[in-house]
């Protein structure tokens, strides 16, 4: 905050833009095209560690319940433009998560590429310090949710080789990790509402209950990765190694269309008929399944023509 008042907020514009790099447009539109018409493999141990990476923060956040920086310390002073999207608890940083999730392992994946090694942590870090020059987290936010990224980016790949040594070790993993996420569902819900007997409107800054809801889409997003990497394995199995460029480039173009248009199919579709809180899960969970199961068909249709 020191540094920018002191630069008069010359680099509020950059910041502010250097954070959306780790909101889920950006991410969700990178990793399925590395998933498409990159490297497939790639693209499972992005979506793998970035579903892992947002349900331990959720998590720790719904569990930790530690409020945002200007709330505990009135010295803070966020930038205005930065507030809409820094509701609910502060602790630990939702978008460095989302960043080391995807930009860091991506930085892992390709490590002996310098290029994409050094702009991906570039990134990892840009987006760290943005959320505190922004004043939406402390720098304690920023440097737990970067200690998780890397336990995740280490150990997510010895599971994806572990998986492939032996038959059905896709189905064990499948029902472990489904089974984590039922059991923290259900630990934040009975959490949440030993939460609401005791709040207070007048008095607490945040509703544990709505917060829960506004969390509802990361567990959508947990499931319909889990779901749409075991679909996609055991049914479909897609490739694009016979695509040419141009090929390629269609299926991107076309697929990021159709994948940005799920949220609104999905508010037409059942948005007048579900409380918003489901609808978010659904669009998340069926995001997941376009990108790695629905799309992935159209694509080795083609790819077999």
């Amino acid at each position: 905050q020191g540094f920018r008042e002191f630069s008069n907020g010359v680099f509020d514009n950059f910041f502010l833009l250097i954070t959306m790099l780790g909101e889920n447009f950006v991410l969700l539109s990178l990793m399925s095209v590395v998933y498409w018409c990159i490297n497939k493999k790639a693209g499972i141990f992005l979506f793998l560690n970035l579903a892992m990476s947002v349900l331990l923060n959720l998590f720790v956040k719904l569990t930790a319940c530690i409020h945002r920086p200007w709330i505990i310390d009135s010295r803070v002073c966020p930038i205005d433009e930065a507030l809409p999207n820094a509701d609910g608890y502060s602790f630990p940083s939702g978008h460095t998560a989302r960043a080391i999730g995807v930009w860091g392992a991506m930085a892992y994946w390709w490590w002996d590429n310098k290029l994409i090694r050094y702009f991906s942590l570039l990134i990892v870090l840009l987006v760290g310090f943005s959320r505190n020059y922004i004043g939406v987290h402390t720098p304690q936010d920023v440097l737990v949710s970067l200690l998780f990224g890397v336990f995740l980016i280490y150990y997510i790949p010895k599971v994806m080789k572990w998986v492939e040594g032996a038959v059905n070790r896709d189905i064990m993993l499948f029902v472990f990790t489904l089974l984590i996420g039922i059991i923290i569902y259900i630990f934040l819900s009975i959490k949440c509402a030993n939460q609401m007997l005791v709040y207070n409107p007048k008095i607490d800054v945040v509703n544990p209950l709505e917060m829960m809801h506004s969390e509802y889409g990361k567990l959508g997003f947990y499931f319909g990765v889990l779901s749409g990497w075991l679909i996609e394995r055991r049914f479909v199995n897609f490739s694009f190694e016979n695509l040419t460029l141009a090929n390629k480039f269609f299926i991107a173009v076309l697929g990021l269309i159709l994948l940005h248009l799920i949220p609104n199919f999905m508010g037409f579709l059942v948005g007048q008929i579900v409380p918003s809180y489901i609808l978010s899960a659904l669009i998340k969970f069926f995001t997941a399944l376009f990108v790695l199961v629905f799309y992935p068909i159209f694509i080795k249709f083609l790819a077999n023509r």
